[in-house]
């Protein structure tokens, strides 16, 4: 099985998934070089491989045979697949970390509101948690 690795994370592909060894290294250039391919790519190439079996060696094409187009239609409906399953995985990482960093952001908010409170009692509370009251104190970026 094809695997991806990039940084902490590892994704294993399913079975019959490979990954061409350039991608990932194409240029912007290359990258527009690239054919813009229709949806359906995938039913395109299986049914065009049934009648090039169909029509036998009346029709043929010099590098291509049926096997050939229908497992590149069947590697690239795989690999929609995997993108749209990684794209539901990603927004679903995305939802954790808002959340995590939401609770974070409370914790961390009721410690500011602590030091504050105490800091007129206990003024080396601003130093020890300098951190904390630096975080509060500068502005969020616009957007």
């Amino acid at each position: 099985m094809a695997e991806i690795n990039v940084g902490t994370v590892k994704i294993v592909l399913p079975p019959g998934i490979e990954i061409d060894a350039r991608a990932g290294k194409l240029s912007d250039e290359e990258k527009r070089e690239v054919p813009r391919v229709r949806k359906g790519i995938g039913l395109a190439c299986d049914q065009t491989a049934v009648e090039i079996e169909k029509v036998g060696t009346s029709f043929s094409i010099p590098g291509v045979t049926a096997s050939g187009i229908a497992a590149k239609g069947v590697l690239a409906e795989g690999l929609d697949e995997v993108i749209e399953d990684m794209e539901i995985a990603l927004e679903t990482l995305k939802q954790a970390n808002l959340l995590a960093d939401a609770d974070a952001y409370t914790d961390l908010r009721k410690v500011n509101n602590q030091v504050k409170a105490q800091a007129d009692f206990q003024p080396e509370l601003k130093d020890r948690f300098a951190t904390v009251i630096t975080y509060f104190s500068s502005k969020r970026k616009s957007k």
